[in-house]
């Protein structure tokens, strides 16, 4: 089994499924236990567009000069709106499809199997 940094190679078009199907990348990261950098950057990777994560700073220009401020770095940034139940919920339901992915790769490595994503992302388990 491959490895990206402390991770299966596999969890990189895992986590740009989930985060196409509504996950967020700050779910998923906690889910894992990455930083949401390195989360980020697998998505970005596997959508194959340059967008970086300059678009994360919400910047307005000061009225009278041109200098940018960010007006989010006075107060704590809440998890977009979310109560913090919906929160934790999410980060249980990322985890546990991330642990189901490791079960399906240790019957791909271990048990002579294959590797089904698409059924791993409607939730069956490998046979």
């Amino acid at each position: 089994m491959a490895l990206v940094g402390w991770y299966p190679v596999e969890f990189k078009p895992f986590a740009y499924q989930l985060n196409k199907r509504g996950f967020g990348i700050h779910v998923l990261a906690e889910a894992i236990g990455a930083s949401t950098r390195t989360v980020h950057k697998w998505v970005v990777e596997v959508r194959g567009s340059l967008k970086g994560m300059s678009g994360w700073v919400r910047k307005r220009k000061q009225r009278m000069g041109y200098s940018y401020i960010a007006p989010h770095l006075r107060g704590k940034i809440k998890l977009w709106g979310r109560l913090p139940h919906e929160h934790s919920f999410m980060v249980a339901k990322a985890r546990e499809c991330f642990q189901r992915l490791l079960r399906w790769l240790y019957f791909r490595d271990y048990l002579g199997g294959y590797l089904d994503l698409e059924a791993c992302l409607r939730g069956e388990e490998p046979p």
